[in-house]
């Protein structure tokens, strides 16, 4: 009964980080660097990187929900440190090929971070939520 009143919330997260992306890049409109390969550039503006972005984003959503599943601190230790790396690995590919300046990475980490931290705020309120609701049909019983 009560998993059946939990809204379901899974397109959300990915509909409204991309949502966040592209009015962060209508703000800013900054231009991209050249290219230090021979890439050719999107079109779109620099600020912020979608890459960047969307890994954090993913790879952050794919540590807290794996993480708070796992028991075990080193294997926990790990999920963390696996996400942590291809975060960091798409940033650092982003820089190198020269499509991105470095703060246009740091806008799409610190928008992921902020993004994240907003979906795990609203995890624990419907999570109390939840408590409250079932102890009210406990206590109906």
């Amino acid at each position: 009964l009560i998993a059946m009143s939990t809204p379901d919330i899974s397109p959300l997260p990915p509909t409204c980080a991309l949502r966040l992306y592209l009015s962060l890049q209508d703000v800013c409109h900054l231009a991209r660097p050249e290219p230090s390969c021979n890439v050719p550039l999107p079109s779109s503006y620099s600020l912020p990187s979608g890459h960047a972005l969307s890994a954090a984003c993913f790879s952050g959503m794919l540590a807290l929900l794996l993480g708070a599943r796992v028991r075990r601190g080193a294997y926990r230790l790990g999920i963390w440190i696996i996400c942590g790396l291809m975060i960091v690995m798409i940033g650092v590919s982003r820089i190198y090929l020269g499509v991105h300046y470095p703060s246009d990475v740091a806008g799409g980490y610190t928008t992921a971070c902020i993004w994240l931290v907003a979906l795990d705020l609203a995890q624990e309120r419907f999570k109390s939520s939840n408590a409250v609701e079932a102890n009210q049909v406990k206590r109906r019983s």
